[in-house]
């Protein structure tokens, strides 16, 4: 797969999954992340592959939906982690995004990998 056809695979998520996103980057990060993601779509929607900055901004929104630095102060939007109830109905959107960014991770493979992941197994 070609840095062409992963762009489009993070297109498509991003259009799949783009409410969720805003709320999740809005609830768990705050108007910081939700700018930050805003950017994000911005360059995907104009690039003409995928880059590294992009996957720098993938790998930062699974990070914050992953709750992955949930105790770490110096993480950005940490002060917004403390305001989350587990039980607000906008988890279950956070959770989905989660795995579904997980699978395209994982169908994208390595930054420089000739072939995803989903090519070798094909193979």
């Amino acid at each position: 797969m070609n840095s062409i056809q992963k762009l489009a695979l993070v297109k498509s998520f991003l259009a799949r999954h783009d409410l969720d996103l805003q709320n999740g980057c809005l609830q768990l990060g705050g108007p910081p992340a939700l700018g930050r993601l805003q950017r994000f779509r911005r360059a995907v929607a104009t690039a003409e592959r995928l880059s590294s900055d992009h996957r720098r901004s993938l790998s930062w929104i699974q990070e914050l939906f992953g709750l992955e630095r949930v105790h770490d102060l110096d993480f950005e939007e940490a002060e917004y982690f403390v305001a989350v109830e587990m039980e607000d109905p906008f988890i279950l959107g956070v959770c989905e995004v989660t795995e579904a960014l997980d699978a395209l991770l994982i169908e994208l493979g390595q930054p420089g990998d000739a072939q995803s992941r989903a090519d070798i197994a094909a193979a």
